[in-house]
């Protein structure tokens, strides 16, 4: 009997990729020297790919008599190894680790020197990995090779430091990435020559782990301050990740908290750090382009009760009060219905029905049997009832007002629309008893940043 284990996927290895990726992708050669007597520098990419044949093609364009762009920096890997050699005890073992978090202010949106939640965080013992980079310094001229070489050279001695991430709980956050060999040329000895360019290779090493998810014992996430850290695109493709998925910057305000509000309106809770976007994209070096959409807000809603998920999309200033902003965000990321739309959301009280078939309404108080405006109740087995709970959901069938839906007592992850309000999207809490927006909604410090190239 095969255990189903379910589907997870951390994007380590490619994470790491990414990372080493952009430790590349800031050297400069010199074209020689200006009027001045100042250099003339020129920032050398560095792209991703495999080092086959189909790379190579793509380099020379199909043909072998292109004059290639030069110069440039191909990473690729060359081996992935396990190390079993290091694997230390079960990999079942269960790290459990106790941290406390500074209390937040939901007056302020300031985090405080007190204390707040406290967290159990559970962690399998992770599993060793071996990754050997191969880096190409692809150049027609043997200045920009000796250059380049230098530069990376002063760098390893013989070993740099990789973070990937600020999690101080993360297995893989920090790595040492070694320089183990270098080969002058690579001429006729890899996929990668060809008649114009010459490769000098060098060969990198990096010992790290695999980290299996961890278990939170707490509903609310502790939030991670990301700066600077570049990603890749969500779907690749076929060859490798281009040179602006590492060069992608990623601020999270510590300052200031929005709102969003209407699905598209964001608005930005002015303080003394930032009392509008412009200052806000200022303080962090952001360069706002309006025309080229180079701005994205990313959010974090919460997906059936404990999962966090990213909604992101362009950010545009309104021109005529920068504390607001249009967020043209990617509504395909959002979860999707799996009730039917109501057409309100009603006080049962003081609301007067449309007895139309198939209307629909999300209750927001109880609703007793027999009243003069509703008549009988009924559950969708026909069968008369006392009362239809709040939030539970109403449809008139038949004649009779039916409860079809009590979130309390059939408990799942459910999201409704409401058309009557611009068809927010609402999901059940089962611990809070309610209905809640899962997009319009205050977003404290760590549960949104931007990002810009």
């Amino acid at each position: 009997m095969v255990q189903n284990v379910g589907y997870w996927y951390n994007a380590q290895i490619r994470t790491i990729i990414l990372h080493t990726q952009r430790l590349f992708s800031n050297f400069y050669i010199s074209n020689g020297k200006d009027d001045d007597g100042k250099d003339i520098l020129t920032r050398v990419p560095c792209v991703f790919m495999s080092s086959d044949k189909s790379v190579a093609s793509m380099i020379n364009k199909n043909t072998d008599t292109i004059i290639e762009s030069a110069p440039k920096m191909v990473l690729t890997i060359a081996e992935l190894k396990l190390n079993n050699d290091k694997i230390s005890g079960s990999p079942y073992y269960d790290y459990v680790s106790d941290f406390t978090e500074k209390r937040f202010n939901e007056e302020t949106g300031n985090y405080e020197y007190d204390i707040g939640n406290s967290y159990d965080v559970h962690r399998l013992n992770p599993l060793p990995i071996g990754i050997t980079f191969k880096l190409y310094i692809l150049t027609t001229m043997l200045t920009h090779k000796f250059q380049l070489f230098e530069q990376i050279r002063m760098l390893f001695s013989p070993t740099a430091e990789l973070q990937t991430s600020e999690n101080p709980l993360d297995w893989t956050r920090v790595g040492a990435l070694v320089l183990t060999g270098c080969s002058y040329s690579s001429r006729n000895a890899t996929g990668l020559d060809s008649s114009q360019l010459d490769a000098m290779d060098l060969t990198f090493e990096l010992d790290t782990n695999l980290d299996a998810p961890a278990l939170l014992q707490h509903n609310t996430q502790v939030e991670t301050i990301v700066t600077e850290i570049g990603e890749g695109h969500h779907v690749e493709d076929t060859f490798g990740w281009d040179e602006g998925d590492s060069l992608r910057i990623y601020h999270t305000p510590s300052y200031n908290y929005i709102t969003v509000q209407n699905n598209d309106e964001v608005i930005l809770q002015p303080t003394e750090f930032a009392s509008n976007w412009y200052q806000l994209f200022r303080k962090y070096g952001v360069t706002y382009n309006r025309s080229k959409n180079n701005v994205l807000l990313h959010t974090l809603i919460t997906l059936d009760g404990l999962k966090r998920k990213s909604i992101y999309g362009p950010l545009i200033i309104d021109e005529n009060d920068p504390t607001k902003a249009h967020w043209d965000y990617n509504s395909e990321l959002l979860p999707t219905e799996n009730v039917d739309p109501v057409n309100a959301i009603i006080d049962p009280h003081s609301y007067e029905p449309e007895n139309i078939e198939g209307q629909r309404y999300m209750l927001d108080g109880d609703l007793p049997n027999n009243t003069s405006l509703w008549g009988t109740l009924k559950n969708t087995s026909g069968e008369t009832i006392d009362v239809a709970p709040s939030n539970s959901i109403i449809e008139y069938r038949n004649g009779f007002w039916t409860m079809v839906l009590d979130p309390y007592n059939e408990p799942a992850a459910y999201y409704i629309r409401d058309l009557s309000d611009a068809r927010f999207l609402y999901t059940y809490n089962l611990e809070y008893n309610i209905w809640h927006d899962v997009l319009n909604r205050k977003y404290r410090q760590g549960n949104w940043r931007i990002s810009f190239m």
